[in-house]
């Protein structure tokens, strides 16, 4: 996203560059009860939320605008062209994300304490009005409240960035809160702009609406596009830790969400998947729960 704004696992390998620290997890087993599918070919278990449509969608409708932000979403229950659909590749379904307009598919169901495994990978399409951008998608968790409070199109939330060069990267979307331990030098972000950058024995320092609301990983631990690439995420509490392909990239803590009556904890919520102007696979999409971190991997996050 752009800036406006179970059984325990075990494997310490050193710390890559500042903060990026290997953790090696185990693939999802068939028919295992731990962990559960969220992908099926129905999409059961989801529903969409489409936002506004850019002026060169092939579509009626008379909310187009030039950014695909302001104008008027298309709304819930509005898959329009095929944004997220289900295909079978070598037996296996697999999520399609056509990237056309911005859109969020939610899980129908709030998920708290819980470890999160994903494998995605690039196609080459992208879209107006991020033609010339780096290509990009997300995974947003703890999302609450109404559909399209962000951007028209996604929910409060806290997301886990998935963008080329940017995978694990923390962002905040509309009105969350974390603390995050930081490199005290800044690095240039995707928008040739200065971030703080993940370090976890760095100091730990708010990051809220109104101020900087991304925090960048330390090193970028993507596979070349058109490869698969396998994204974590596991939530405790009010905490959080980012995983890219084994690699512990990001470690957040005192998770809260800002409301009308003032700021309350966040541990729970549901979980979207973003159509952001770039075409992209999911598979493998599976959760578990999670009663208490990993030592090592919490250690590695900075959360010990």
């Amino acid at each position: 996203m752009r800036n406006n704004l179970h059984p325990k696992i075990s494997g310490f390998f050193g710390i890559l560059g500042c903060a990026a620290v290997s953790a090696q997890t185990p693939g999802i087993e068939a028919g295992t009860d731990t962990w559960q599918s969220l992908l099926h070919q129905d999409l059961s278990g989801w529903e969409v939320f489409t936002g506004v449509p850019h002026t060169t969608v092939d579509i009626e409708w008379d909310g187009k605008s030039d950014d695909g932000v302001t104008g008027v979403p298309l709304g819930l229950d509005r898959n329009e062209r095929g944004i997220f659909t289900v295909i079978m590749e070598e037996g296996e379904p697999v999520l399609r994300v056509s990237g056309e307009i911005y859109a969020a598919l939610t899980t129908r169901e709030e998920h708290e304490n819980y470890h999160l495994r994903l494998e995605f990978r690039w196609s080459e399409h992208k879209w107006a009005p991020r033609l010339t951008a780096k290509r990009d998608s997300g995974v947003l968790y703890h999302a609450v409240g109404s559909h399209g409070a962000f951007w028209n199109v996604f929910m409060q939330s806290l997301e886990l960035q998935i963008q080329e060069d940017d995978c694990g990267s923390f962002y905040q979307v509309g009105g969350m809160l974390a603390m995050i331990p930081v490199d005290p030098v800044p690095r240039m972000g995707p928008r040739q702009k200065l971030k703080p950058m993940f370090n976890p024995s760095g100091e730990v320092r708010e990051f809220a609406p109104g101020k900087n609301g991304v925090v960048l990983n330390a090193s970028s631990q993507e596979k070349p596009n058109g490869e698969w690439n396998t994204i974590e995420l596991m939530t405790v509490g009010d905490q959080a830790i980012h995983i890219v392909n084994g690699k512990v990239v990001m470690g957040l803590r005192q998770l809260r969400q800002q409301t009308k009556d003032g700021v309350i904890p966040l541990k729970r919520g549901r979980i979207q998947i973003q159509s952001e102007g770039a075409e992209l696979f999911y598979r493998q999409i599976a959760i578990r729960p999670l009663t208490e971190f990993p030592e090592d991997i919490a250690r590695t996050a900075g959360l010990r």
